[in-house]
């Protein structure tokens, strides 16, 4: 007995130091989740009122973190085993911040010492400059600046190109064509004229040059119809061509709606790539932000970046699969998401944004009849509608949204005088050329990704689609035209298979 209580007064002072110990890691660890919770939600309020519009991905994914700590705090007040993990995840979350802010600190004293991948993150952080778009007070409205690197790297896929230099009016040329007095044609219209994710060379404005009609590229990614008219009137005055060749892709004239209300200039609200690029312009301008928080917010970007190359490449797996064996026909999911969710679209010619759209191209119209040019509609089709005999194993109906959008435009263009160049055939005539050519073992399993007309995961027309586009276009303007301006296309160009 005497024993006993001997041995349990003797355990009372180590048991009253683990006690001790306890209590004093779980306020170590309140306070060190305190520290930690406030600073984030403090920097993310701070940033999220400096952008114009929200990352819903970072809000979700910043709510999500926040939850997973206040799960592990909770559950290691609840189990005490977990308490040192809980302070091992909340030290470990507030010194990343800390470090992230001292090195502010160094980089803000001593800016020379900024990273290589932040300047190429941003070109010309260093000096502050974020001049890649310039506004205008009349439409386009916004446009990229002359002599300007653009970059619109994102989860796009490794055949996306995603470098290039404007020339100096802030368009997508060849020094040689940019460099010309005059022009067999002026090419107008939004990214597939633009040739996002293809090289200032194979553009199909570029390809036409090549096949002797040399064509000045005015299209910017994200434009709309009204803008199209804006890039003719401020420019097409100066840029001396026969043709006017204004593009048309799935779904543009619904961008006309932006436009239709007032505000959008101001609050620097555009679509497409130009709305995007304008944006992260804007947010880089908030010397707040991103002066003071430079190589944090531009840390977050990238990891976010990465985060999300890992989730696209998982969820495109299947669709890679399909692009490189003939069994994945039918079985892709992302391509067959597409194709679905393209038929169930709705396409009505009796809405303002169509109405304000053919206004917009019957004004180009008439101002190409007033420079003595001519006008042509070029219709290039979206790829959910080029692959869909493939996925789903059967023609296009006739009720489907993008071939009625067509021929309502074919109508329009009927009635309004205009000539409409569609290149849908062309591309569907080489998609089952290519399967054929499959079917007969010339790939064996695998078909080259370089053989296909769009961009593996981006989904704008590959280099070989654009050389599809200005082939049909070449063979209607030579049935069209003299020869064009200062060089005539030599017998068999424009014939030319993409294939070959």
């Amino acid at each position: 007995m005497i024993g006993a209580v001997s041995t349990e007064f003797r355990e009372r002072p180590a048991r009253r130091k683990k006690v001790l110990e306890f209590a004093s890691l779980r306020k170590a660890n309140l306070l060190v989740f305190g520290l930690a919770i406030s600073i984030t939600v403090s920097f993310f309020l701070l940033r999220w009122s400096q952008q114009p519009v929200l990352s819903e991905n970072e809000v979700y994914l910043i709510t999500a973190g926040i939850f997973v700590l206040c799960a592990i705090l909770i559950l290691s007040l609840v189990f005490r085993a977990l308490l040192g993990l809980a302070f091992f995840v909340n030290f470990n979350f507030l010194v990343a911040w800390l470090l992230l802010f001292f090195l502010e600190a160094v980089f803000l004293v001593f800016p020379a010492l900024t990273p290589g991948f932040i300047v190429e993150k941003l070109p010309g952080v260093r000096d502050k400059r974020v001049d890649i778009v310039e506004y205008l007070d009349e439409r386009p409205w916004v446009k990229f600046r002359g002599g300007t690197l653009i970059d619109t790297r994102d989860i796009r896929g490794d055949d996306f190109v995603s470098q290039w230099t404007t020339d100096s009016l802030g368009f997508k040329n060849t020094p040689e064509i940019a460099a010309r007095d005059s022009y067999f044609a002026l090419a107008l219209g939004d990214s597939y004229v633009e040739g996002t994710g293809t090289s200032i060379n194979d553009t199909w404005s570029a390809h036409l040059s090549k096949m002797g009609y040399p064509t000045y590229n005015t299209g910017v990614q994200g434009y709309a119809p009204v803008q199209m008219l804006g890039v003719l009137e401020q420019w097409g005055p100066a840029l001396h061509s026969d043709w006017i060749l204004a593009g048309y892709t799935p779904g543009i004239e619904a961008r006309e709606t932006r436009y239709m209300s007032s505000g959008f200039l101001s609050d620097k609200l555009f679509h497409g790539g130009i709305g995007i690029v304008a944006r992260m312009v804007e947010e880089n301008r908030s010397e707040l932000l991103y002066t003071n928080f430079l190589f944090t917010n531009i840390a977050l970007d990238i990891t976010q970046h990465q985060i999300g190359r890992l989730v696209t490449y998982a969820r495109y797996i299947r669709m890679l699969d399909w692009i490189g064996k003939r069994k994945y026909f039918g079985q892709t999911e992302q391509y067959k998401r597409e194709v679905d969710g393209a038929m169930t679209k709705h396409f009505d010619n009796v809405n303002p944004a169509w109405e304000s759209a053919m206004n917009r191209y019957r004004e180009m119209r008439d101002l190409s009849v007033r420079w003595g040019r001519k006008l042509a509609i070029v219709y290039m089709p979206a790829r959910w509608e080029i692959y869909f005999e493939a996925i789903k194993g059967r023609p296009v109906s006739d009720d489907h949204p993008h071939r009625r959008q067509r021929e309502a435009l074919k109508a329009f263009s009927r009635e309004q005088g205009i000539i409409l160049i569609d290149t849908t055939d062309a591309f569907r005539r080489y998609i089952a050329d290519l399967i054929k050519r499959l079917d007969q073992g010339e790939f064996g399993e695998v078909i080259p990704v370089s053989l296909l007309p769009y961009l593996s995961v981006d989904g704008h027309p590959s280099a070989l689609g654009h050389k599809i586009v200005a082939e049909v276009v070449a063979r209607q303007m030579k049935a069209l035209s003299s020869p064009p301006r200062g060089q005539a296309p030599t017998a068999g160009e424009g014939r030319r298979s993409p294939a070959n």
